[in-house]
């Protein structure tokens, strides 16, 4: 009878009728909205715009959290924001030594026992504050937006510790290159990217020719003032004459 008496109104408006059952109890007496659209589930599921309307009814009365699609990759991309800035300030904190303040014995432990964070997720920031530091550019772009983390992620996957002076020179070609990409392309610009670098790593540096250092015995002086050469002279192939 109360959906019956709800269809009447002939309200499809969810904002007026969510208003009509909730904020008028006159005339909807001892209904909430949540039962009400479980029977209004019942009643008109093969009617696809009252069943939407229902759906949408309940789903706003339990969790009044929701955010539509739009809003909630804005939240998100405002979250990987804030995420970047915290990486940064913890890798500070660690190179600093401020955990100690607490008595903790490491910025890991510090993290699991005042941000109440499990081992890995206090080692994953502490590597991605590490990762921002060395790069500024890439820290820059987090920062601001530019990349996402999923961006930084890959970057980091790419620059192993041996290949590291090389991505410091083209760091900022590396993030202009990615940032308009989806995390899947740039998975595969970044994997070119480090086998060009390795290349590079495995080089072998040009041969420089060996040089030796040889010292000559210096010329002795004759008792009359003139230089001779220490060199013996080769023996004559000639045979001294017989005497007569």
């Amino acid at each position: 009878m109360a959906l019956a008496a709800l269809i009447h109104t002939g309200r499809e408006d969810p904002v007026s009728v969510r208003g009509w059952v909730a904020n008028d109890p006159q005339k909807a007496p001892g209904f909430s909205v949540i039962p009400l659209c479980v029977l209004g589930f019942v009643v008109v599921q093969r009617n696809e715009h009252l069943y939407g309307f229902f759906m949408a009814v309940a789903l706003e009365e339990l969790d009044e959290t929701l955010v539509s699609l739009d809003e909630f990759v804005e939240l998100w991309a405002a979250h990987e924001r804030h995420e970047a800035r915290l990486a940064l300030a913890a890798a500070r904190f660690k190179a600093s030594g401020a955990y100690g303040i607490n008595g903790a014995v490491s910025m890991g432990a510090w993290l699991q026992d005042q941000c109440r964070m499990t081992d890995t997720d206090a080692l994953r920031l502490l590597r991605r504050g590490r990762f921002l530091t060395k790069f500024r550019p890439v820290a820059d772009a987090a920062v601001d937006g530019t990349l996402s983390a999923g961006h930084v992620q890959v970057l980091q996957a790419s620059v192993r510790q041996n290949l590291e002076v090389v991505f410091a020179e083209c760091a900022d070609e590396q993030v202009a290159a990615i940032a308009p990409l989806r995390v899947i392309d740039a998975q595969g610009i970044c994997a070119l990217w480090r086998q060009k670098a390795e290349a590079i790593i495995k080089q072998p540096e040009p041969s420089v020719p060996e040089r030796k250092l040889s010292c000559a015995r210096p010329p002795t002086v004759r008792s009359s003032g003139t230089l001779c050469s220490t060199k013996r002279s080769p023996p004559s192939s000639k045979r001294p004459e017989p005497r007569r």
